[in-house]
């Protein structure tokens, strides 16, 4: 090389190459943990599913934790005592939870510490009225659309969540897809968004009263029906009144979904109300109007 001092740099590059040696790096293994998701309604008995957490690179099934104890408490008094199931959950027969009344769950099991946390059933707010606008078919496609207004009667006492639900009970099982338009920025969806169309389509849809607090407030919904059986007894639109637990715990999970593989945004957790483990236990309420077709 006529270079002296490309030579050098040439000769450096060799001797630090010839040196470097491959590390293995052992990445800390993270904490298991005991997994407790419980949503509880009024017009259901206490359940409870209790699995244990699992690495993020681990696909393997869940493992169920089957000897727990189970409790739920309200104040000093001990409400009800979840027996064992199957496939880890936990149920206590004959008991229901009440509207307006906090409630904590205590979860125990060999070797992990106890988990507790604590909600409350917010009350039933009505759906106050349910216009059907327009049915249309489509014999090509066996699709039928059904375009709604969905009035709901906000109390404007507090802040109010609410979920949203439309759908028809078929042979197979029930099917429910709802479809918003861009002007009705009220429902808050971040999945399946159609950017052509400007639609956005889920099964259930959430939003706040942050808009509309204390009035009746119009929804514009509709719902795509795929092999409509005619002989059904109609459609189904279910409001349900949840708590703020419950509704960061869908809209994160919601998000989570969304943008899950996306490497350019920043890991999204989803909303955990359980002490000393992870979970949802959430409260909810429903109001359900039958539409006939």
């Amino acid at each position: 090389m006529k270079n002296p001092f490309l030579a050098f740099v040439f000769i450096l590059g060799i001797f630090f190459s010839a040196c470097e040696e491959m590390t293995d790096v052992s990445l800390p293994e993270e904490e298991t943990l005991l997994v407790v998701n419980s949503f509880f309604n009024p017009d259901s008995e206490w359940a409870a599913h209790v699995t244990l957490s699992q690495d993020r690179l681990n696909n393997e099934d869940f493992r169920f934790v089957e000897n727990a104890t189970v409790e739920v408490w309200q104040g000093n008094s001990k409400v009800a005592d979840l027996d064992y199931a199957a496939d880890g959950f936990y149920r206590a027969a004959n008991v229901r939870p009440r509207s307006g009344l906090t409630y904590e769950l205590r979860v125990s099991a060999p070797d992990f510490p106890m988990v507790t946390a604590s909600d409350a059933i917010p009350p039933r707010i009505s759906i106050a009225s349910v216009e059907l606008d327009t049915l249309q078919g489509s014999s090509e496609l066996g699709e039928t659309k059904l375009n709604f207004q969905v009035t709901v009667r906000d109390p404007g006492n507090a802040r109010n969540y609410y979920l949203i639900q439309v759908y028809e009970q078929q042979e197979w099982g029930s099917f429910s897809q709802i479809f918003s338009s861009t002007d009705q920025a009220i429902l808050e969806s971040s999945a399946n968004d159609d950017l052509e169309t400007g639609e956005h389509y889920f099964e259930a849809a959430i939003f706040d009263d942050e808009l509309f607090n204390g009035t009746d407030y119009p929804l514009d919904i509709s719902l795509s029906l795929f092999q409509h059986n005619p002989e059904s007894d109609g459609v189904y639109i279910v409001l349900r009144s949840i708590s703020e637990a419950y509704y960061r715990y869908w809209r994160t999970a919601d998000l989570q979904s969304y943008f899950g593989e996306n490497p350019f945004v920043e890991p999204i957790l989803i909303y955990n109300n359980i002490e000393n483990g992870i979970g949802i236990f959430a409260g909810f309420d429903s109001d359900t109007v039958r539409v006939e077709l």
